[in-house]
């Protein structure tokens, strides 16, 4: 169960448990009040599974599917096809027919990441691009 704000350019993600997914726009949902039946997000059918999931997801956002053996992937929101409410959505994750999508998580999108923040590639210290040693390589350096 979950709640969010819903931008009127924004989708909500759905996922089943059979690996398929879609992407919906939040203009396709109604305005529920109480005592509202809610309306349907996601077909469901035989062979496409139940649905583990739904959230609002910005197209550069990640989502990280996890199934039942410890198989994690990790897919571009924007990827995944917009459809209807009625859908019954796409492929996100590839499973063995006796493997269900476990967890799913939304990973937002951030800052991008430079090269000049990033450690330097083969080097096991840590050591940023400044040359400076992590905490405890510094803790260790007046030490001999």
């Amino acid at each position: 169960m979950g709640a969010d704000v819903a931008l009127p350019d924004g989708h909500v993600l759905t996922i089943t448990d059979a690996g398929y997914g879609k992407r919906t726009a939040v203009e396709q949902f109604n305005r529920q009040g109480r005592g509202g039946q809610g309306v349907r997000a996601h077909r469901v059918r035989e062979g496409r599974g139940r649905v583990v999931t739904g959230f609002l997801a910005d197209d550069d956002d990640d989502v990280l599917l996890v199934n039942d053996s410890g198989t994690i992937i990790r897919t571009v929101v924007g990827s995944i096809s917009v459809q209807g409410r009625d859908a019954t959505g796409v492929r996100v994750m590839n499973l063995d027919e006796d493997t269900r999508v476990a967890a799913v998580a939304r990973v937002p999108a951030g800052p991008e990441e430079s090269d000049e923040d990033a450690p330097e590639a083969g080097d096991p210290s840590g050591a940023g691009p400044d040359g400076g040693a992590g905490d405890a390589d510094a803790a260790d350096a007046g030490t001999d």
